[in-house]
């Protein structure tokens, strides 16, 4: 071998041996506080990046189970009305006029509002805030707030004379059919801890006692025949 790669043999060979001997400080050198800690925070981030990617989804399905279960209280009520004499179901509409006056007004308040129905998240309970038999548990159950809204170009409002018992009805004497817009808006109440609910929305002492700009809010048509 030529004498001029004698020495750089030998260089690599003492490299190699002082490498792997346990006495060389070099080799022996292991993983800082500082790396250690930045390694935890880079995965720290990544996990919290994971977390945020999984609840919008969470929220989604949430949502999507709500808007489902507000469908099947809508029919469910639809139901129910269909077996009332036209005339009450009458009773019960609201004109588009009066659900805008309603919706413009800070203080409006739906939980004492008796055309307002309530429904269970469930939907095993449908009912008037005045059908106490229904709300054994008080506000806890009252998950949808539903308000039936009087749809003026098929179901107009009858023509008042002014006097008599004419004056007040809410449906045409000679209409055979009732025609509606049923207006689902949760959450109404939500349970708290104690066992009791809070109206969502509900700021007694702010200057917009009650806020539903939050709530999810869903529409649905309805008829009813004489």
């Amino acid at each position: 071998m030529p004498t001029v790669f004698k020495p750089l043999r030998r260089a690599c060979a003492d490299s190699v041996v002082r490498c792997f001997s346990p006495h060389h400080r070099r080799c022996r050198r292991a993983f800082t506080l500082i790396e250690i800690v930045v390694a935890l925070g880079v995965f720290g981030l990544a996990i919290l990046a994971m977390i945020g990617l999984f609840l919008p989804a969470a929220k989604s399905v949430t949502a999507n189970a709500e808007a489902e279960a507000a469908s099947r209280v809508a029919e469910a009520l639809l139901t129910r009305l269909r077996a009332l004499p036209l005339d009450t179901v009458g009773s019960y509409l609201k004109t588009e006029a009066q659900l805008q006056t309603e919706n413009a007004r800070p203080d409006y308040n739906p939980a004492t509002d008796d055309k307002v129905f309530f429904a269970s998240l469930a939907g095993d309970k449908i009912g008037r805030r005045s059908e106490t038999a229904i709300w054994t548990n008080g506000n806890v159950d009252k998950f949808f707030e539903i308000a039936l809204v009087r749809n003026a170009t098929l179901s107009p409002e009858p023509a008042s004379s002014g006097t008599g018992s004419s004056a007040s009805a809410s449906v045409d004497p000679s209409a055979l059919w009732l025609a509606f817009t049923i207006r689902v808006r949760w959450p109404m109440f939500q349970p708290t801890a104690a066992g009791g609910a809070v109206q969502v929305g509900a700021l007694p002492t702010a200057r917009v006692p009650f806020d539903h700009s939050q709530k999810q809010v869903l529409f649905f048509a309805g008829s009813v025949r004489r």
